[in-house]
């Protein structure tokens, strides 16, 4: 089964701050620990996402308040809404796929030797 969005988002801000906590240098710590918060921020917004659709499922189960409001517009309303809500949760799990991949590959990547210079750097 697979987790919840908002719950993987938050795992991967966990592996984030682990991945920091090894970091071969201050600014891949910095780094890192910038997409933790970035993920903290999705995982917060997917949750915002899920509570808004229950809201809009629940107007779509009330009765229409005014008498302008034609039943149809309301729930073409929701609908719309509702496709948009659906969109934003997918195109987030997408980019979390992304980002996994990602992740992955930069764990097992080793840090460079103190004594060899980077490619393109010269030592001091």
């Amino acid at each position: 089964m697979q987790a919840h969005p908002a719950d993987q988002c938050r795992t991967n801000a966990l592996h984030c701050v682990v991945v920091a906590e090894h970091a071969c240098t201050p600014v891949d710590r910095s780094d890192f620990l910038a997409f933790a918060e970035s993920w903290r921020r999705l995982a917060d917004e997917i949750d915002y996402s899920n509570r808004l659709i229950a809201f809009i499922d629940g107007l779509a189960g009330s009765n229409p308040t005014t008498a302008n409001t034609q039943p149809e517009e309301l729930e073409s309303g929701v609908r719309s809404l509702k496709r948009l809500t659906a969109a934003i949760v997918a195109i987030s799990s997408s980019l979390m796929a992304g980002q996994l991949d990602a992740d992955s590959q930069v764990g097992s990547m080793a840090c460079p030797e103190p004594s060899s210079p980077l490619p393109g750097r010269s030592l001091p």
